[in-house]
């Protein structure tokens, strides 16, 4: 039950397509989707409740598009839905917060977290820079 004894209302298909979408956003901005999946990601949003011009239009093609037209038609789209593209250093902090979750779900090991540069990522919280104080640094030559 919500405040006051009221119970929150049901979240439509559209809100939640437009929160996958914003997700998406997100993880495209920190580098964890590739523009071949976009499309299908748009159909994704369609099938939701979302639609816009650039979405419908994004959906209907192939992943083998031009990198460049489909990340040009997912940013539209994201415009037209009211999505900003995330800043680059917060998606790379929701980035971290998901590696963080992964890891303490046994998704991935210890070891995996060497594979990137996450201890140049601006951290701003305690939580943030203890977990980046703990990733070992990788330098490669």
């Amino acid at each position: 039950m919500g405040a006051a004894g009221t119970t929150p209302e049901p979240k439509t298909p559209a809100q939640s397509g437009l929160m996958s979408l914003g997700e998406v956003a997100c993880r495209y901005q920190a580098n964890e989707k590739r523009p071949e999946d976009l499309p299908m990601i748009a159909a994704e949003a369609l099938a939701a409740g979302l639609a816009t011009p650039a979405l419908c239009e994004l959906a209907g093609w192939p992943r083998n598009a031009d990198a460049r037209d489909i990340r040009d038609a997912f940013e539209q789209a994201l415009a037209e839905s009211g999505i900003d593209v995330p800043d680059p250093g917060l998606a790379r902090r929701h980035a971290l917060r998901r590696l963080a979750a992964r890891l303490i779900d046994g998704e991935i090991a210890p070891a995996d977290l060497a594979t990137d540069d996450w201890w140049e990522t601006e951290v701003e919280t305690a939580e943030e820079r203890s977990f980046v104080s703990l990733i070992p640094q990788c330098v490669l030559h």
